[in-house]
């Protein structure tokens, strides 16, 4: 696992809460490279350098990436996979004009992979599995038809519109 970003203090920081995490995984290894993704051309080169398996960008206020500049970069490193959290409306529309560069790259991108949907729509998934388990006989939330369930999106920083439009 690869941690990368401009302050080596939080970037330590940042990799010694990952290694107290993985606990005692021995096959697991990371380290923290200082970086500064604005820089022309210094993420794709590191990504190309360190050939990298997967981007996980999570590093918003995404508004600040308009033209989606992490996601061009794993797409420039033939990144296989990419994912991100992004909700801004301007950033999806941008990253989702790139997708005939990433097709063309090998690059497969998940962008807006957050909250709304990403991880209600998980959970969701798991209160079906609970309500019906597999050991009644019938295949784990096989016998859930529909599932409802509402947000409550104040305080998010102005994403309410894009939560309703993505969910």
């Amino acid at each position: 696992l690869l941690l990368a970003g401009r302050d080596e203090e939080r970037g330590a920081a940042a990799l010694e809460e990952l290694k107290a995490e993985m606990g005692g995984l021995t096959n697991a290894t990371s380290s923290f490279h200082k970086l500064d993704w604005t820089t022309d051309g210094a993420l794709a080169d590191l990504l190309t350098e360190l050939n990298v398996d997967a981007v996980l960008h999570t590093a918003g206020p995404f508004d600040g990436d308009m033209n989606a500049g992490v996601l061009g970069a794993a797409i420039s490193a033939r990144v296989p996979v990419y994912v991100d959290v992004a909700d801004p409306m301007d950033y999806i529309a941008n990253a989702r004009a790139m997708g005939e560069r990433a097709q063309a790259s090998g690059t497969m991108a998940l962008v807006s992979a957050g909250a709304f949907p990403g991880f209600s729509n998980v959970l969701a998934i798991e209160c079906a599995r609970r309500l019906c388990p597999a050991d009644n006989g019938i295949e784990h939330g096989a016998g859930i038809k529909d599932l409802d369930f509402a947000y409550f999106t104040a305080g998010l920083g102005g994403s309410g519109a894009v939560n309703l439009l993505i969910t």
